[in-house]
């Protein structure tokens, strides 16, 4: 359809200043395929209660063609064979026909006759294709038909039903969509014409009373006197030039007396300022009142100022895309039934064919606009100012779908080639997780971790004044602690309640299971929490006691102590029980040697010496590890 884009730029132009305009879409035989063409207000005739297109008894298409492409038509069996007389003088002309060419500076010539042909779209009880009821009797019910007239010679070119035979409600055929730009009184639509006429005149009537005035002060009219003699009187006085002048007697100046024209006026040039402003105000519908704004101002007055600049341009995109939804309805039924089977049509890196089954009923075309959108500039501001909440609050945001939406409000292509996939985090230990967030890069808690220990290392990792001064680090690992301490939470809880709670995604768990886990964690979470108490009433108790504090700093250092002493102890002990099996391999090898030149009694007598030696290691090990205890538990 390579008019597609043409006919609807076009009625996109005309529809701002007359309010409506009309697609038409239909199979055309004499090009072999679907067309949807443009078709103007004043051609598209409709009764004068008319509501809709839908509902509309009667509408009447005014179409102007040449003698050839009627002939055509004839040929190809879409009107009859008839004998067409020559066109009757052309198109007839009327008000608004003469104003259009006038802006367009056009003229028609004799060779610019056409046919008038009128199609029709309306409901008729022809005789002999009555509307029959179950019974096979008369219902009296009008059908709709599209009956096609050629208004020079009244003859009747075709007369074809325009209802599926096998929809019992013989509901018509749409083939017209009306385009509306504000929602008028009647069946047609408002346009600048219609709102801003009065302005016009009045702008058009002072801007001539302005012109009037300044051409007779710059060129003045008046009396002279009857005596008075001026040679060549006729011709215009030459910059420079001195004209003799035959007066009586008296002053020259006295027999001249000029008209009292006046300078224009400036109370009207005013008025004509305030006119043209009012008209500009109202046919700016899109206005930009965020352009010069804040980029700091908060976001619900940002979408309320766009809002307000905006509303008049929404409602009318709204309209369109209300109507090319239409249009797109019809086209797919156009295509639905006149399709071939297959249709060659190339599509990249897709099959080559188009099929006649792709548009049945269970399909559905629809634009793929956003009707609350009609601007780039509206589809970035919005864009940014989620990317804007996004940054406030990265905790409760995808940052990375975040700028994605912001590229493509932009437009730009390729945006995974900027946007690296996202990594799945691995686990780490609490020193590798500190070390990644200095980094910049994310880490993520584990079930199997142990919550405790990450969350006090993590906790007094964020008390190294260093850490202090970077932000970033301080979010992301405070993040990581809130996780730990909810995991930390559910295990508590779970270990209270004496089982784990069922693994099922948010929204997919049942009611009843719902409210089972409730009661059963009622309880438990009331344990845990007077344990959490108690604890920190405790610690709090502690910290005001100084007494205390001195014990168990001084407990602290006894267990350091020996905590060191019991780190010795098992070194020595890995080094004697070293010792004792390098002595062992020492003999062993030794023995291994004579066994080569002794017979089996050598052989036995090196494993009694080898489970010796395996026995003594082994008293020798215990008996240290035995120590060991024994020093912890003093």
């Amino acid at each position: 359809m390579e008019e597609y884009d043409p006919e609807m730029d076009q009625l996109l132009f005309y529809l701002p200043l007359s309010g409506s305009a009309f697609k038409k879409v239909y199979y055309d035989p004499a090009v072999g395929r679907a067309v949807a063409r443009f078709v103007k207000s004043e051609d598209l005739v409709v009764p004068y209660y008319a509501v809709d297109l839908l509902t509309s008894p009667r509408i009447t298409h005014v179409i102007h063609m040449t003698e050839n492409e009627v002939r055509k038509l004839q040929r190809s069996g879409f009107y009859r064979d008839l004998d067409m007389m020559s066109p009757g003088g052309g198109i007839e002309t009327t008000e608004v026909s003469e104003k259009l060419d006038e802006l367009q500076g056009l003229t028609r010539t004799i060779s610019d006759e056409e046919f008038t042909i009128l199609e029709i779209h309306v409901d008729l009880d022809l005789e002999g294709h009555e509307d029959l009821d179950e019974n096979g009797e008369e219902t009296g019910v009008a059908l709709p038909y599209v009956v096609t007239i050629c208004k020079d010679n009244n003859k009747i070119l075709s007369i074809r039903p325009n209802y599926n035979e096998n929809d019992p409600m013989r509901k018509k055929i749409e083939h017209f969509t009306h385009y509306k730009f504000l929602p008028g009184l009647g069946f047609y639509g408002f346009g600048l014409i219609h709102m801003m006429g009065g302005l016009t005149k009045s702008v058009t009537a002072i801007l001539r009373q302005l012109i009037d005035a300044g051409t007779l002060s710059n060129l003045p009219a008046g009396f002279k006197a009857r005596g008075l003699n001026i040679q060549r009187h006729d011709d215009p006085l030459q910059p420079g030039e001195w004209r003799d002048v035959d007066a009586p007697g008296g002053r020259l100046q006295d027999a001249f007396l000029p008209l009292p024209y006046k300078e224009p006026s400036g109370t009207l040039t005013t008025l004509l300022g305030a006119l043209v402003d009012s008209g500009k105000r109202f046919a700016a519908t899109v206005e930009a009142p965020t352009g010069d704004g804040n980029s700091e101002a908060p976001v619900g007055t940002t979408v309320a100022l766009l809002e307000k600049g905006q509303r008049v341009m929404s409602a009318i995109h709204k309209r369109l895309h209300y109507a090319q939804r239409t249009e797109f309805k019809i086209l797919k039924r156009v295509f639905g039934e006149f399709l071939p089977p297959e249709y060659p049509y190339q599509v990249h890196g897709s099959s080559e064919n188009v099929f006649k089954e792709d548009f049945d009923n269970s399909v559905d075309v629809i634009p793929v606009s956003d009707p609350n959108i009609f601007s780039m500039t509206q589809r970035i501001t919005l864009a940014q100012t989620q990317l804007q909440m996004a940054q406030a609050a990265p905790q409760l945001h995808d940052l990375r779908e975040s700028y994605r939406k912001m590229y493509l409000a932009l437009n730009i292509k390729d945006i995974d080639a900027l946007l690296p996939p996202e990594q799945e985090v691995p686990p780490r230990d609490p020193i590798s997780e500190q070390q990644a967030v200095l980094t910049g890069n994310p880490v993520k808690a584990y079930e199997f971790q142990n919550h405790e220990a990450y969350i006090a290392a993590h906790s007094a990792f964020l008390q190294n004044p260093m850490v202090q001064r970077n932000p970033v680090a301080t979010q992301a690992i405070g993040a990581n602690i809130q996780e730990h301490q909810a995991m930390l939470y559910k295990l508590q809880i779970e270990q209270a309640m004496g089982q784990q709670l069922p693994q099922i995604e948010d929204g997919q768990m049942p009611p009843e299971m719902m409210n089972e886990i409730a009661l059963m964690a009622q309880a438990a979470t009331q344990q845990v929490t007077g344990q959490a108490q108690a604890m920190a009433q405790a610690q709090a108790a502690a910290q005001q006691d100084p007494q205390r504090q001195m014990f168990e700093q001084q407990l602290q250092l006894e267990k350091e102590q020996l905590m060191q002493k019991e780190q010795g102890d098992m070194r020595n002990a890995e080094i004697t029980m070293n010792k004792t099996q390098l002595d062992a391999q020492i003999k062993r090898e030794k023995i291994e040697a004579d066994l080569r030149v002794h017979d089996t009694k050598a052989a036995i007598d090196l494993q009694e010496l080898e489970l010796k030696a395996k026995a003594d290691a082994d008293k020798n090990y215990t008996e240290l590890v035995k120590t060991v205890r024994e020093s912890r538990k003093q």
